[in-house]
This record gives structure tokens, C-alpha cells and sequence, in this order.
């Protein structure tokens, strides 16, 4: 027999997992994930995560593009998946590419104002 939602007990707040805050709830916002958070590290987590999405959907139609044509020119799809293994190697501090300060320095070099 399933629990009725009106006498089951709602969840008893936690410390947050991300900083530490007593009011945190659990939160299921990525596979295999539960996490505690308390509603501004919720908020941060959300934001996360649309701008990953949003990133990923910027960069999917290029990636694709690039792929179709080096893969027309004669690379195999290995070879191919390497290449972008190594291109997100660039970006992730601990990547065989990066640059000292992983993809925060690429980050925030690319905000900072153009000087002419």
C-alpha cells in the first residue's frame, strides 16, 4: 500500500552539502545524485546546470559539423573522439592540455574587456 502525502511526514531539514546551512532539503537534480542543498545553493545548482545545457546546445551543431567533415576527410570516428577527448582535456584542470588554471583562467580571460 502506497503512503498518502497528507500523513506522511515532509522531509526534515539537513545542513547543506554545498555550504553548510542548516535549512537544506533534499534535492534530485542529477542522475544518481542526492544532495542536500538549501534553497540559494538549489538556485545555484538550477543555474548550473541550464548553462550547461545551454552550452552543450551552443556547441552541438559545431561539434557536428566539424565531426562530419573530418570524418568525410578520412578520419574514423575514433580518431575523432579522441581529438574531442582532447579539446575537453583543454578545458578540465587536470587535463593533459590545460593551461595552469584549467578552464576558470579560459573563463575568465574570455571576460575580460577587449583591448583595442
Amino acid at each position: 500500500m502506497m503512503g498518502n502525502s497528507l500523513t506522511t511526514p515532509p522531509p526534515r531539514p539537513e545542513r547543506c552539502d554545498a555550504c553548510g546551512k542548516p535549512d537544506a532539503l533534499p534535492t534530485i537534480y542529477r542522475p544518481g545524485g542526492l544532495e542536500y542543498l538549501c534553497p540559494a545553493c538549489t538556485s545555484r545548482a538550477a543555474l548550473r546546470d541550464s548553462a550547461g545545457a545551454h552550452l552543450h546546445a551552443l556547441l552541438w551543431p559545431a561539434v557536428e559539423t566539424w565531426a562530419q567533415h573530418w570524418h568525410a576527410a578520412g578520419l574514423k570516428p575514433g580518431d575523432l573522439a579522441a581529438l574531442l577527448d582532447l579539446e575537453g582535456g583543454y578545458w578540465h584542470p587536470l587535463g593533459a592540455l590545460a593551461r595552469e588554471g584549467g578552464a576558470e583562467d579560459a573563463v575568465r580571460e574570455m571576460l575580460e574587456p577587449k583591448r583595442d
